[in-house]
């Protein structure tokens, strides 16, 4: 195998890797904002939504409220990231987000696997 062709497959590795943390963690929003009976108590109020923090109604008040992290350890941080990659999810994926974690995993590999970001 020549170098060329392993560099190619650590960057497909590290890719697929990427989308499969993601997929990861927008379940985990996923699971915060419409099942946090299901998880510890710890992470109940991880997130908030927009309209849990003002009352204003604005387009965006069904989303995740993205805090403003000042370093780059606060970019790396579950809660900014879940919170970032869940916003940017087209509406109707995340309308299709059930209850069914294999559901989940399914619709989400596909969107993430079959487009291009």
């Amino acid at each position: 195998m020549t170098v060329k062709k392993v560099k190619e497959r650590i960057a497909l590795y590290g890719e697929i890797h990427d989308r499969a943390t993601v997929c990861v963690l927008i379940l985990f929003a996923h699971k915060i904002l419409h099942y946090p009976h299901k998880l510890p108590d710890l992470f109940r109020q991880y997130i908030n939504k927009n309209d849990d923090i003002h009352t204003h109604n604005t387009r965006l008040k069904d989303s995740i409220h993205l805090y403003r992290p000042t370093t780059d350890f606060g970019k790396r941080s579950l809660k900014f990231r879940a919170a970032k990659y869940y916003n940017e999810l087209p509406e109707d994926i995340k309308f299709e987000l059930d209850d069914s974690e294999r559901y989940n995993k399914s619709v989400l590999r596909n969107y993430l696997f079959n487009t291009e970001h």
